[in-house]
């Protein structure tokens, strides 16, 4: 019997094909050992950033603080309030592990190396028995600065809402560079302080597009089909260079 025989896929969409129940048994402990913990929502979220060695993907795991429920989320992390689609990989024990369909199986690798290579700096993980020490979480164990999150893309909205988003907030190495802003239909947005004022103009104009189109939740957002939506986000980019903001 494995570690993480719990963890073994039994159906597996296409793109995922190569995960093992090593990778997603690992991803689920890492963040549970040191992801940062919402009580108030009783689930861990580690930030994997971009890492320096070429991670394609930003990608946001959440796992429940009960470590018997194999059920968890890897999300791609956005900067439009657009919920991701998800691939569900259906484990034997009867659990599922929920996938943006933006990642595939190197996604998931790379950002579990890079967890693992920052833990065993911080002598929290020992590669040679998979052993893991439990952080007190007060940091985030991947270093998030604000200058490298925010330099090509200048905002993550956080669908989870404001509670979670000032959780991951406190997680960045310097909190005080970073602000928590209402994005549209009242969708949390973390983002540079110093971006802050600009974001808050261009998210207050498509706040009026969508709400122009009775679009009054995020849940009616989500349930839009692609060519609607590509419509309205022209529709806004249309009203954004009307008032010079770029």
């Amino acid at each position: 019997m494995t570690k993480y025989q719990q963890f073994t896929p039994s159906a597996v969409p296409e793109n995922l094909e190569e995960v093992t129940a090593e990778l997603l048994g690992g991803l689920h402990d890492a963040t549970w050992s040191w992801g940062a913990w919402d009580h108030a929502g009783g689930n861990m979220y580690l930030w994997v950033p971009r890492g320096a060695q070429g991670q394609p993907r930003e990608v946001l795991i959440i796992v429940n603080e009960d470590l018997r429920n194999a059920n968890y989320c890897v999300r791609a992390m956005r900067s439009h309030p657009i919920k991701g689609q998800h691939h569900c990989v259906n484990l034997k024990c009867g659990a599922n592990v929920r996938v943006d369909t933006a990642l595939d199986a190197s996604d998931l690798v790379q950002a579990l190396e890079a967890i693992h290579a920052r833990a065993v700096i911080r002598d929290l993980y020992d590669p040679r028995t998979d052993t893991h020490g439990v952080s007190d979480r007060t940091r985030q164990i991947v270093s998030l600065s604000a200058g490298s999150i925010f330099c090509s893309i200048p905002s993550r909205y956080i669908p989870q809402g404001r509670p979670v988003a000032e959780l991951l907030r406190a997680q960045f190495e310097r909190p005080n560079l970073v602000e928590v802003i209402d994005g549209p239909l009242g969708v949390p947005v973390l983002c540079h302080t110093n971006d802050a004022s600009r974001l808050a103009v261009v998210y207050a104009l498509a706040d009026e597009v969508y709400r122009g189109q009775q679009i009054t939740t995020f849940a009616q957002l989500q349930s839009l089909p692609h060519n609607r939506l590509d419509a309205l986000h022209r529709q806004i980019r249309l009203c954004m260079a009307n008032i010079m903001v770029v």
